[in-house]
């Protein structure tokens, strides 16, 4: 049961360590002008590979391989890469935006598989560790952060994403089973404080 719940948590860090990467690269799009189309084909270079020559074989074989064992949630990664790294030049502003909107849901889907893959190596395999509740808890409170469902003010100076005060208003099915499950295993241990 500990390496799979080891195996679970390397899934979540991947997909958790892709999103961060589609945050930043989201957020150097927002802020840059796209009056150079190159620009933008060299930022998407940097995380997906041009779907064209060998590469476009792989990924039509990849494709195939998840149709063939009905990997759905890998097939619809490969299709979201597929999206973002292809697009055309025409109207350069356009396609940046839809870009970056895409860019956003893939950030999105890899958030959410972060997200389970936490939360089955914590129910199934790490019940009583709350090294893998407080990560499910922190991609939920990210997604969350993501959502706009965190006030950009609460009575007073911005709150951080870490501050107590402010994931107090968090309260979402995503945040409320690691929150119930890490005071579960802090009350077990006879740590009242925690």
């Amino acid at each position: 049961a500990p390496m799979m719940a080891y195996l679970n948590a390397a899934a979540g860090m991947a997909a958790a360590a892709c999103a961060s990467s589609l945050d930043r690269l989201t957020d150097e799009l927002e802020g840059a002008s796209f009056d150079n189309p190159s620009f933008l084909l060299d930022r998407l270079s940097t995380l997906f590979l041009p779907i064209g020559g060998t590469s476009s074989e792989l990924w039509n074989e990849a494709t195939k391989r998840c149709i063939d064992v009905k990997d759905a949630r890998f097939y619809s990664l490969l299709r979201w890469a597929a999206d973002c790294a292809s697009f055309s030049s025409d109207d350069s502003k356009q396609v940046s935006r839809g870009i970056i909107e895409k860019l956003r849901r893939l950030k999105r889907e890899m958030n959410s598989i972060s997200y389970s893959s936490y939360f089955y190596g914590a129910e199934h395999f790490a019940k009583d560790q709350p090294q893998l509740w407080k990560r499910c808890l922190d991609v939920a409170l990210s997604m969350n952060e993501d959502d706009g469902i965190f006030p950009d003010h609460v009575h007073g100076p911005k709150l951080s994403k870490s501050s107590i005060q402010h994931n107090a208003y968090a309260t979402t099915p995503q945040t409320v089973l690691p929150l119930t499950n890490m005071i579960r295993i802090a009350q077990s241990k006879g740590n009242e404080k925690r």
